[in-house]
């Protein structure tokens, strides 16, 4: 007897199944399904066995053991394991290596397994789309789910905890992270694979591939937030596309979910490709419309300049910050005290000699940075090339957001200042009134019920980035602190745009969604194609456009339905010792996962899959 057998590592596309042979001591309990110890290279690996066939086979290396002799997925998983590394172009290996817990030889043991249940395989319904206006809704949409197991996938681990609370007492609630220890994702891991009885798995995006038994629903909430979508590893995948999956495996329900939907999903109620509880009539009689009204300030940045006012902060913030007795937020998207540093004279701009992208100023130690490659250089104090005394700082970060905060309130301040971004560690924050500076990576740390006052420093570096998506996430971001501050606090969002559609339409949703759309439908962008991204790398320049050029003359000639665009070079064009080029792909949205699937047959090893992608160009 030969078994087909999927190592639990990381390996190449096109290692995915291993043959070997079933010695005669173990053919009569080997099963499909079961985790087993193999021979691999120098060593003992664990895999599990994806297929048995009855023929004889020379000089094949042997099954060591059967770890469990039950199954550890049954037949119906192993073909969610296949039609998702098809998917994102990895091995079966290498995504098998991600479903499996810590697996530690002396703890395996212990561990008991109970039968497999055979479920009769059902026909997943039509996804339904919830809105929601407030965190009662949130907790009232989950709670109306009574049997069966549940899924609720949430962007941040933050989210879990309120989830959590509010479930316990009338559900078995498991909960499934990255910051779980290796011992507690072990235990969680085999608990969930144990239990088919009713019960509520609430995690991150890492989630979706426990081993579940059967899966009755599937909850993706704040389906908007970006947070959704793994961008930085293999398997590059959004949870809205394997959520499609599972529930196409178990015949679960999928129910997508958010206070703010994205343009995908507003589409998609309107065509009738998701149900909702409270069908739009037409699309003038909007299941927006019943969204709160709490209105914005929208600060227009020229009259300002024009009134001399060249600080970060408009008169109206300045003088709402100073009246602030409780907390106040101010949101930037830049770290650092100055974007750019540069010369007015002949047109220097401070770059990175590794990837060629515009360093920042830090003032906290007179330094200029590279985000991307984590480089220092020393301040210039004149112009390297026309040697002109004076270098000019452009663009505002959050450092010198603090400073002018520091100078506005004075010696005298009553709040507590702290500046928070994706790489700082966070201080221990004090009780009192605070005022918190930074990124969105703040946004955890404050405190909405006693946050009367939000700053929305420069909108507009959010609105014209090069990308199909950068308007829909300002519009989101937006809607993330409509939803979570209350009713009696002010936000001021900070432009020189005002009459972009993005603010016109913070009273009148439909208007944004309906022009988003009808520019993307004439570009067919998503949601009218689906897209896809090949990213191709080498360590020579050259050689990595040669790449990319292979592999567009491959994919074209693979699928003459796909729009295959030229190659273009990313931003950063050098990222992590490797120069890189992108190749975007548009592709049918109904039958996008068969055209996916054979396209990324064709692909050589060096180029990356990343559907259903964030940016286009940016790494």
């Amino acid at each position: 007897m030969i078994a087909s057998v999927i190592p639990a590592l990381r390996l190449p596309r096109c290692l995915s199944r291993f043959d070997y042979t079933v010695p005669d001591e173990l053919s009569q309990n080997i099963r499909v399904g079961q985790l087993v110890t193999i021979p691999f290279r120098s060593g003992e690996r664990f895999g599990i066995v994806q297929s048995l066939r009855n023929k004889r086979m020379q000089k094949l290396k042997n099954v060591r053991s059967i770890v469990f002799a039950e199954p550890l997925w049954h037949e119906t998983y192993l073909g969610f394991i296949e039609h998702v590394s098809a998917c994102h172009g990895i091995s079966e290996a290498s995504l098998v290596s991600i479903c499996l817990p810590p697996l530690q030889k002396r703890k395996l043991p212990r561990v008991t397994l109970t039968a497999i249940k055979k479920n009769l395989p059902k026909k997943a319904g039509i996804p339904i789309y919830h809105l929601y206006h407030s965190a009662n809704e949130r907790i009232n949409m989950v709670n109306a789910v009574k049997t069966g197991v549940t899924l609720v996938i949430v962007p941040e681990v933050h989210d879990i905890e309120p989830l959590q609370e509010s479930l316990s007492s009338f559900h078995t609630v498991l909960v499934w992270h990255s910051g779980l220890s290796p011992k507690e994702r072990f235990d969680q891991w085999f608990h969930i694979r144990n239990n088919s009885e009713a019960s509520v798995i609430i995690g991150t995006r890492s989630a979706l591939f426990l081993p579940f038994q059967s899966l009755d629903t599937i909850i993706i909430d704040k389906e908007h937030d970006e947070n959704h979508k793994q961008w930085d590893q293999n398997p590059r995948f959004h949870t809205k596309d394997i959520g499609g999956f599972l529930s196409q495996t178990f015949g679960a329900q999928l129910h997508l979910a958010s206070f703010s939907p994205s343009i995908e999903s507003y589409l998609n109620v309107f065509t009738g490709v998701y149900k909702t509880e409270k069908k739009p009539k037409t699309k003038k009689d909007l299941w927006l419309k019943n969204m709160p009204e709490k209105t914005p300030t929208i600060v227009n940045m020229r009259d300002e300049r024009r009134g001399k006012n060249y600080s970060l902060l408009s008169e109206t913030a300045k003088d709402a910050i100073l009246h602030t007795v409780n907390d106040v937020v101010i949101l930037l998207h830049r770290r650092g005290f100055a974007t750019s540093v540069g010369c007015n004279d002949c047109g220097f701009l401070a770059r990175c000699e590794i990837c060629n992208s515009p360093l920042v100023y830090h003032e906290s130690d007179r330094s200029l940075q590279c985000h991307y490659c984590k480089k220092k250089y020393a301040f210039l104090v004149s112009c390297p090339n026309c040697h002109a005394p004076v270098v000019v700082l452009r663009g505002a970060g959050t450092e010198l957001a603090e400073k002018d905060i520091r100078h506005l309130l004075g010696p005298h301040k009553k709040h507590d200042i702290y500046r928070i971004e994706s790489d700082t560690r966070v201080p221990k924050i004090a009780t009192g009134s605070r005022i918190i500076i930074g990124t969105s990576s703040a946004l955890p740390y404050v405190r909405w019920d006693k946050t009367d006052t939000l700053v929305c420093i420069d909108m507009d570096k959010q609105i014209t980035l090069p990308e199909y998506l950068a308007v829909e996430h300002a519009w989101h971001e937006i809607q993330t602190l409509q939803f979570l501050r209350h009713d009696k606090s002010e936000l001021f969002l900070q432009t020189t745009h005002p009459e972009h559609h993005l603010f016109r339409s913070l009273g009148e949703p439909d208007r944004f969604y309906r022009t988003e759309l009808s520019g993307r439908q004439i570009l067919s962008y998503p949601p009218y194609a689906y897209l896809v991204r090949y990213l191709c790398h080498a360590s020579n320049a050259l050689l990595a456009k040669q790449y990319a050029e292979t592999v567009n003359r491959l994919l074209t000639t693979e699928i003459k339905t796909a729009t295959i665009a030229h190659p273009l070079e990313m931003q950063p064009g050098y990222y992590r010792g490797q120069f890189w080029y992108t190749i975007v792909a548009k592709l049918d949205r109904n039958s996008w996962q068969e055209e996916l699937a054979r396209l990324n047959r064709t692909l050589p090893e060096y180029c990356l899959v990343d559907p259903n992608p964030l940016s286009l160009l940016s790494l």
